[in-house]
Formats: structure tokens, sequence, C-alpha cells
């Protein structure tokens, strides 16, 4: 990866403050090796394919959205002494990438979707192209005006789709990338990353086996999210998720108008959402719909539970559209 933007000066000081305390993998300057990732789910990977020997620092912590997040001072000194980034594509890695690559140049950047096809962030299929300026005025939009960063971290967000963990068969290439990367950086451990991203591996695979199980009778199916986290989850297993949530911004009026007929024309019955966002919206449709809202995590630390959790529930969801 090549980053154009220059580090601000805010970050030199912090930069020159910790240089000392940066150091070369190969030469064992630190007892355990020290590895960054952007997610929760990244740092269950990596530690699948480590072992204990990891030390793996997270950035986006419990609760916080990927798309605004802003690393604190601690977490800029522990990217100091870091020699890989794990990077997955969510929207605070557009604005921050580069200038962790500027101040800290002998770290390493793996981007983890090498090798994977990457979807569009789709918007409800009800939603009209003539409305997508809606927000202008709308209470999204804050009294004040956003600075660079975060404008630039919200735009990202209405590209490509950064969820790409949800889809359990990918996660076996982003594995495969992870322990390709840590034995170019650690050959004398190569074989047991390797062994173990296997391990891994066919873990995931019995893991998709089961979920393919346990939807493949809703195949063709719709389930409606607020937050549009579950697309690759959606393709991979032949649903359609249907998202309240437009381009990082909430419907309009009109907009909202149509989500609500087509959700009532497919009886939704369940609406899920994510503890990152507001939940406000989605019961006001759920109360129209006399539907359940429920809360799906993306972002969960314990990976394999996470996504068994996920299919559970949207199996219960499809399956009371029937009721």
């Amino acid at each position: 990866m090549k980053f154009a933007l220059s580090a601000p000066n805010a970050l030199k000081p912090l930069t020159l403050a910790l240089s000392m305390s940066a150091s070369v993998w190969a030469g064992h300057a630190l007892a355990m090796p020290q590895v960054m990732v952007s997610v929760l789910p990244q740092k269950y990977f990596v530690q699948e394919v480590m072992g204990e020997e990891a030390n793996i620092h997270v950035m986006v912590q419990p609760g916080h959205s990927p798309a605004t997040y802003e690393p604190t001072p601690k977490q800029m000194a522990e990217v100091a002494k870091a020699q890989i980034y794990f990077s997955v594509g969510v929207p605070f890695e557009t604005v921050w990438l580069p200038k962790l690559a500027a101040n800290f140049p002998e770290m390493r950047i793996v981007d983890t979707r090498e090798g994977l096809t990457l979807r569009t962030l789709e918007a409800h299929n009800h939603h009209e192209e003539d409305d997508h300026d809606h927000d202008h005025d709308h209470d999204h939009d804050h009294d004040h005006d956003h600075d660079h960063d975060q404008k630039h971290a919200e735009e990202a967000h209405t590209g490509q789709d950064p969820h790409i963990w949800t889809d359990p068969v990918g996660v076996q290439q982003q594995v495969k990338t992870i322990a390709q990367a840590l034995s170019a950086q650690d050959p004398e451990n190569q074989q047991k990353y390797q062994q173990q991203a296997q391990a891994f591996i066919e873990e995931l695979q019995q893991l998709d086996q089961e979920i393919a199980q346990s939807l493949q009778a809703y195949q063709g199916q719709a389930f409606m999210v607020f937050h549009p986290a579950w697309g690759y989850f959606a393709d991979r297993y032949q649903l359609k998720q249907w998202p309240i949530e437009f381009e990082g911004k909430e419907p309009s009026a009109r907009q909202l108008a149509d989500i609500i007929e087509a959700a009532k024309a497919e009886n939704i019955k369940v609406i899920f959402v994510q503890q990152q966002f507001s939940q406000h919206l989605a019961q006001r449709i759920a109360k129209e719909l006399q539907a359940e809202v429920v809360t799906l995590d993306p972002l969960a630390s314990d990976y394999m539970q996470m996504m068994r959790d996920a299919s559970q529930a949207i199996a219960r969801a499809l399956a009371t559209r029937h009721e």
C-alpha cells in the first residue's frame, strides 16, 4: 500500500518521544510480538494463527464505530512498538493509516482484503436515487461542521463494504494472508503459523457448513438491519440484506415510508441493530411493523460464537415471516 498523506504536526512530538521504543521483531528486542488490528474479530483471527505468544492491540474499542474512531494517545504508543498492522478496510483507516505509515515507517501494514472480491454497500431496495441529498438538513447533520478527517471517514463509508469478516469463507483467505505476513516477518516460527492457520481454516470450514445448513431453507429471503454490516454474510448464504441506513445516513420521510411499506409486504418481524448505532429509528419502524428489535454485534470479540449467534438469530427472524 502507498500513502500520500503526511502526518499532522501534532503527531511528530509523540513519534520522537517513542522512537526509541520502536524495535525490529527479528532482533527480538521485545519479549512478545507486537501486532495492531483495527477491529476485535481480527484479533481473534491473529490470535488463532499466533497463539499465546501474540501481543495484539485493537484500535476500535467496544461500543465505538469504526467509521469515525480516533486512536487514543495510549494506542499511538502501542503503534510505535508494533511490527505489523493488519488492516481490514474500515472507514477510519482511510484517515489514519496514511498518518501511521508516515510516522512509523518500520511498521508493516498488511491489507487483509488481499485476494477477496469486495462488495458495495447497498441502500434499501426502495430508496429512490432522487432522495440521496435529503440529509443536508437532516438531524444527522450536526450544528457545526465536521472536521476534514471525520468527513473523509464518513465519505469512505459510502463505498466498498468493509465488513469482510462476516463471511467465514472470506475469513479463510484473510487467515492465509495473516499467516503469510507473520511467516515472512518471523520465519523461525513459520511452520507453527502455517499449522495453526490451517487448523483454524478447518474450523471455519465447519462453521460455514453449519451456517449454510441452518439457512438453506431461507435462500432468497430478506432480513432487515439498521446498519448494513451483514452483506457478505447475506451474499454467501443467498439471502438479501435490507438496510435502513443509506450512505451512512438515516432515510428521508419518503424513503422511510418506502421501507415500512416493503417490510409490511415481506412480513418482516425482526429488525437487527448493533450497539454502535442509535436504535431510535429502528424502534420507530418496529412499532409500525409490530416487529421485534434484536441486537447483533458484528464487532464481538468471540468470532465463532458471534457467527453462530447471528446465523441462529437470522434463521429465527426469517422463520417468523411465515408464522
